[in-house]
């Protein structure tokens, strides 16, 4: 039997602050659901294992619990790593795999593998192959050493078989419409990556289809990946049409930007389904929006912001504002952020505020960055970790940061809007908002990113 046990790697400890809500959150790894689906295409028995907060040993238990029991493995274990934030998680199950169960590991995920190689054979020790880039055209070379040059590539996935991930009804599906962004913001991992072009409705919707019937025609929400969520109209009308094959309306949360998104198209989102836009705001200060190459017309950029919040309001849609505070960041220019989401705060669903952070351990992004205040919070970090925190400015250092990254949120979002905006790709499907509420009671607000009460 070709039985290929994929994993994708789990975090240590939460993204953000450790809470019980934080580790709710499921993080699938769509991108490595995409190399499984191949790979039962090409004959393989294959199964994917998330990660999430399972300890090392506690995964390969879950596992040995079903017919992929390690013992019984031929083939390379398959790991993906999408984040330096798993690297110690990484570390720990490679070793288990490999001194206990003498099986050879292969190591992908282009966020932390690309241009680290060397630097992943000293941290990897055990791992046998490191894969760069995109894995559709390398994965089945790699684990039985034939051609594999005839595969289909897109530049996207084209259809996702849920059935081959584990507990995948947990999950709310994802569907990649594109891939890259190349938009150059400086902070941004896809910022100099070219989008590939998108997903047409029609194979949207033959997908939707299939993940129906792979979810027995239960009730899902849907993510569709792209870096920047950006269709023309006729797609817009295509999928439209196509709706109408479905007893049922299928709402769906997507990430954009302000000046990817067309104003008359917003409402037309609202009618097909949008339900959660993650808006890269970023900041309100002039001067930040610059320095980070969010824009080179900062005012118009606002104007054009608050006018997108108006009209996703008007039309149904949940806007969650990510905010990055970013080195050079002073009271004044939090000021003029807050001041600004305060204005508009009506029309705002929920904020996401979070820290610069570099990654990459031949990451040189600081020394632009110095002459705005920003240090490294521990010199070591980036060879250690493969990622450093920073200290924004002389005013504001990276602890004084979090605490009011959490603030920011706190002044818009409710616990309602939290879990509200987390049931749409991050909580599992079985998780209730009673539940929700209960998990709250043993939590300090200065714990949370959200008000507990309304009004509070």
């Amino acid at each position: 039997m070709k039985r290929v046990v994929a994993i994708a790697c789990g975090l240590k400890e939460p993204k953000k602050d450790y809470s019980i809500i934080s580790k709710r959150n499921l993080y699938l790894n769509y991108g490595l659901l995409g190399l499984c689906t191949l790979l039962k295409q090409q004959g393989y028995e294959v199964e994917q294992f998330q990660g999430e907060y399972w300890k090392p040993y506690e995964l390969i238990e879950k596992i040995n619990d079903t017919e992929f029991r390690l013992d019984s493995i031929e083939y390379p274990v398959i790991i993906s790593i999408v984040s330096f934030l798993s690297l110690q998680w990484c570390q720990e199950i490679t070793r288990i795999l490999k001194v206990e169960y003498g099986l050879k590991c292969i190591v992908g995920g282009k966020y932390v593998v690309d241009g680290n190689i060397e630097w992943l054979k000293r941290k990897l020790p055990y791992v046998d192959l490191f894969i760069e880039g995109a894995g559709e055209r390398k994965i089945v070379h790699a684990l039985s050493n034939i051609e594999s040059n005839g595969l289909e590539y897109f530049g996207y996935y084209n259809r996702l078989d849920y059935s081959l991930l584990s507990d995948y009804k947990l999950y709310n599906p994802s569907i990649e419409l594109a891939r890259g962004c190349g938009r150059g913001c400086a902070y941004c991992a896809d910022g100099n990556k070219k989008k590939s072009s998108v997903k047409d409705a029609n194979s949207v919707i033959d997908e939707l289809h299939f993940v129906e019937q792979t979810y027995d025609y239960e009730d899902f929400n849907i993510y569709f990946q792209m870096a920047t969520f950006q269709v023309e109209d006729r797609w817009i009308e295509l999928y439209r049409r196509r709706m109408c094959e479905f007893d049922k309306i299928f709402y769906w949360r997507c990430t954009s930007r302000i000046d990817a998104l067309d104003l008359k198209s917003i409402p037309k989102l609202g009618q097909i389904g949008m339900r959660v836009l993650d808006l890269g705001l970023e900041s309100a200060s002039h001067r930040q929006l610059k320095l980070m190459k969010k824009t080179t017309n900062p005012k118009d950029y606002l104007q054009k912001a608050e006018e997108i919040l108006h009209v996703a309001y008007e039309s149904g849609i949940w806007v969650k504002l990510n905010v990055l505070l970013t080195a050079g960041e002073t009271y004044e220019t939090l000021t003029e952020t807050m001041q600004w989401l305060d204005k508009n705060r009506k029309y705002i669903k929920g904020i996401s505020a979070n820290c610069e952070t570099i990654y990459g351990p031949y990451n040189h992004l600081l020394e632009s960055l110095k002459p705005f205040g920003a240090t490294y919070v521990c010199n070591s970090d980036l060879e250690e970790k493969g990622y450093s925190y920073i200290n924004l400015s002389d005013e504001i250092n990276y602890d004084l940061a979090k605490t009011l990254a959490k603030d920011i949120s706190r002044t818009i979002m409710t616990a309602d809007d939290y879990y509200d905006l987390k049931k749409y790709g991050y909580f599992p499907r079985d998780y209730s908002r009673k539940q929700f509420l209960i998990d709250l009671n043993d939590l300090n607000q200065e714990e949370l990113p959200f008000k507990i009460y309304k009004g509070g």
